[in-house]
């Protein structure tokens, strides 16, 4: 079964904006190096609920860590159950706050994709 296979089946109930066009371009571009040999950290900055770290999460090698960093945790009991055999470090708190539970400056990432909510606060305070 693929990795996309996979993520359809396990987060299929997800809410979250992932469309299929970016979840190929995810698929491209992680599966890509691990056919190289290629390895380091995955990183995702704003989780929401999971979804597209789920499809990270599909391709972490054993020797990786998926690093994920939000301000509130809504992700972290379905990425546990969903993806057993990932190390994962859960980060939330807010930017100034923030204290991570993994040592990712002192290690590579593979990837890096940082999602925020589609509307800034400025954004919805002046349409409100």
């Amino acid at each position: 079964m693929s990795q996309r296979a996979k993520f359809d089946q396990l987060f299929a109930e997800v809410d979250g904006i992932f469309n299929r066009e970016a979840q190929v371009t995810f698929d491209v571009v992680l599966g890509t190096p691990m056919q190289r040999g290629t390895w380091g950290d995955l990183l995702e900055i704003g989780v929401y609920q999971g979804k597209c770290a789920g499809l990270m999460g599909l391709y972490a090698k054993p020797q990786e860590t998926l690093v994920l960093v939000d301000v509130v945790d809504r992700f972290s009991n379905h990425m546990k159950r969903c993806l057993p055999d990932t190390t994962l470090s859960v980060n939330i708190g807010s930017s100034s706050t923030m204290k991570f539970n993994h040592d990712v400056a002192d290690r590579s990432s593979r990837f890096i994709h940082v999602d925020r909510d589609p509307l800034p606060d400025w954004l919805r305070v002046g349409m409100g």
